[in-house]
């Protein structure tokens, strides 16, 4: 299973397994109360933090397991980003929420404005609405 989503006390994270050594990637809060993105092993163990400004969600890995789009959220306001499996190389592509990957791992489909459906290349260019 991609996608499922983890209930906890302090609200609602979504998690997503990674085909990359079967790291889970998931929303948790940090100590400061802000969402964040974390990866775990599947034993819970191993737990590192790979997101550490505004509040961030919504992770999703690419294909190869080299990659997470997330959304980040900020007031009203969402954008999509992307980032190496590690947290490294972390890049906002501009505003949407509740990124996927496509097959082949090149471009992301996310919702924006008005729940329109939009892809972008994984970089953030040609973007277009469907």
């Amino acid at each position: 299973m991609r996608l499922l989503l983890v209930l906890q006390l302090a609200g609602t994270a979504w998690a997503g397994a990674g085909p990359s050594e079967g790291r889970i990637a998931l929303t948790l809060r940090d100590a400061e109360g802000r969402l964040q993105i974390f990866t775990i092993r599947p034993d819970g163990g191993g737990r590192k933090q790979l997101t550490f400004e505004e509040n961030n969600g919504i992770p999703i890995w690419s294909r190869d397991g080299k990659r997470i789009a997330f959304a980040r959220m900020s007031g009203d306001s969402s954008e999509i980003g992307v980032m190496d499996a590690d947290g490294s190389n972390q890049k906002i592509l501009g505003p949407g929420i509740a990124p996927d990957w496509s097959p082949d791992g090149t471009r992301l489909a996310f919702s924006c404005a008005a729940g329109q459906l939009w892809v972008m290349n994984a970089d953030g260019s040609a973007c277009r609405p469907l």
